[in-house]
């Protein structure tokens, strides 16, 4: 980079910070103005009277000891979400469990064909590969496209 670039670059860089504490004359502040207030531990609210215990906290909705140019979205969030108890999983049919079964009898096959009494002979092989085919067939026959066609579906694929 040419030096009256970066000598341009820096000047430009200064004139930013030097306008971050300027005053400005804007109608619309350009940030909200929570922000702007100072960060300082609030003062202790002092102890209502028996003659203001009866009435609601604050006339202008913002909480009871706070100033009223506080936006009440910029406080913090006193409560959280407790997300309701998952669904259990539903039980598996008989055929995705025979499918599971059958895909990892074929991939034994393949990877420890002793462990299911076969040989290393190509048939043994090719038997192998067409067991664990036939899993993952009976895997993705399994598979269901049932849809109720009602107004809660979602995107059905």
């Amino acid at each position: 980079m040419p030096p009256d670039d970066r000598a341009r670059e820096d000047e430009l860089f200064r004139q930013i910070v030097a306008g971050f504490d300027a005053e400005t004359t804007d109608p619309v502040p350009r940030w909200p103005v929570s922000e702007d207030a100072e960060r300082t531990p609030p003062e202790p609210a002092p102890e209502p009277t028996s003659e203001h215990r009866d009435e609601p906290a604050a006339q202008s909705g913002t909480p009871a000891g706070l100033p009223d140019w506080v936006e009440p979205a910029a406080l913090p969030d006193e409560g959280h979400y407790v997300p309701p108890e998952p669904p259990r999983l539903p039980r598996p049919r008989l055929r995705t469990a025979l499918g599971v079964m059958v895909l990892v009898l074929g991939l034994a096959g393949l990877l420890v064909p002793t462990s299911v009494f076969l040989d290393d002979s190509g048939a043994s092989l090719l038997l192998a590969m067409l067991v664990t085919a036939t899993g993952a067939w009976l895997l993705v026959n399994a598979l269901s496209d049932h849809h109720d066609d009602g107004p809660d579906d979602g995107a059905v694929v």
